[in-house]
């Protein structure tokens, strides 16, 4: 797996902060990383303001410039073209996102498109990292409300299985051709078999969408279309 930090997750692996043990980890587990161009001068901007801030930490932060110069040049680096700011720029409009912020996204796209293997998305925002999930990349490192999510899942099971898989796999293509992200639902509901893991893995899933009625938008999570199928008996609940 290919390990794209944004520019709060490759800070983390610099200097001490909360979070940077577990980016440690997942980047000891990577194939490689990877970096959007302007990850540069967001972590340089980022050491800059920190120094200002804690004058103290001045030689941590020195020798915190000193590693990601010498590292830089082992990165996958992923460059920022015309095509890929314009991406981000319906990525802005789309997730609601800062513009730094949905360029570190297309990046990450970008690279999840061309990499030919899976490429994990390694970020300190929700937002983004949430967007990130909605474009079909796993969080890296596994955020700690999921974590918690699936020990919770382990002792409290609330078991389903498929009644009619034909439909459900008829969903996800659909909305996968009509570039929906409601089609990972589906996926994860395929793949799952507890109501508990299914919200692990895309319990933060939230998308607008306009009503077929009253063209108002509303919004579609894990939940609402768990419990849509249940009403419809695409599925159904097992002791």
């Amino acid at each position: 797996m290919i390990l794209f930090c944004d520019t709060s997750a490759l800070v983390k692996l610099y200097l001490r902060e909360d979070g940077s043990e577990a980016m440690q980890v997942a980047a000891a587990g990577a194939s490689a990383l990877a970096v959007s161009r302007i990850a540069w001068a967001e972590a340089f901007s980022a050491l800059a303001r920190r120094a200002r801030e804690v004058p103290a930490d001045e030689p941590a932060i020195e020798l915190a410039r000193q590693r990601m110069r010498g590292h830089w040049r082992n990165y996958m680096v992923v460059e920022v073209t015309q095509p890929l700011v314009e991406q981000a720029g319906d990525f802005a409009e789309t997730f609601a996102l800062r513009a730094y912020d949905s360029i570190q996204l297309a990046s990450a796209v970008t690279l999840h498109h061309g990499a030919g293997e899976e490429v994990g998305f390694a970020c300190y925002d929700n937002r983004l990292r949430k967007a990130a999930r909605v474009l079909g990349m796993r969080d890296q490192p596994e955020p700690q409300d999921r974590l918690q999510a699936k020990e919770r899942a382990a002792h409290e099971q609330r078991g389903y299985r498929i009644v009619k898989e034909a439909s459900l796999r008829a969903s996800l293509r659909r909305y996968k051709d009509l570039g929906d992200p409601r089609w990972l639902l589906f996926e994860a509901l395929l793949r799952c078999t507890t109501y508990e893991e299914y919200m692990a893995e895309v319990g933060g899933f939230e998308h607008e969408i306009p009503s077929r009625g009253t063209g108002k938008p509303w919004k579609a999570t894990a939940e609402n279309c768990y419990n849509y199928l249940m009403r419809n008996g695409r599925i159904e609940e097992v002791a």
